[in-house]
């Protein structure tokens, strides 16, 4: 463990951010990396308002749903599809587990504190 470990909730948030910006997600359009550009701001704003973390996971459970469902809606020409939204929620929760297993296996390793 390193001298400069993040002992907060905030310099965690911070810490998180700063790696999210040094290491950004490729993605497929101009779009997508803005919206990771928002989402490093996200966890900014949250370290510096000293948001409550489980308050935030909320907000994002929350919101997520709704503007991937509008995706859906907008490929069904507005009807609503179960099967895709059965298809996106499996996958995220995928992408979620995915994340989280490398997180791990860098922590088992000596990287991310």
């Amino acid at each position: 463990m390193t001298a400069n470990r993040p002992t907060t909730q905030a310099e965690w948030l911070t810490y998180l951010a700063n790696m999210a910006e040094k290491y950004p997600l490729a993605t497929t359009t101009a779009t997508g990396a803005e919206f990771q550009r928002c989402c490093i701001e996200l966890l900014e704003n949250a370290a510096a308002e000293n948001d409550s973390l489980l308050d935030l996971q909320a907000d994002l459970l929350t919101i997520i749903p709704r503007f991937l469902n509008a995706i859906t809606l907008a490929q069904h020409n507005g009807s609503a599809c179960p099967s895709c939204a059965s298809r996106d929620a499996a996958a995220l929760y995928q992408g979620i587990m995915t994340d989280m297993r490398e997180q791990l296996s860098r922590q088992s390793m000596g990287g991310t504190h």
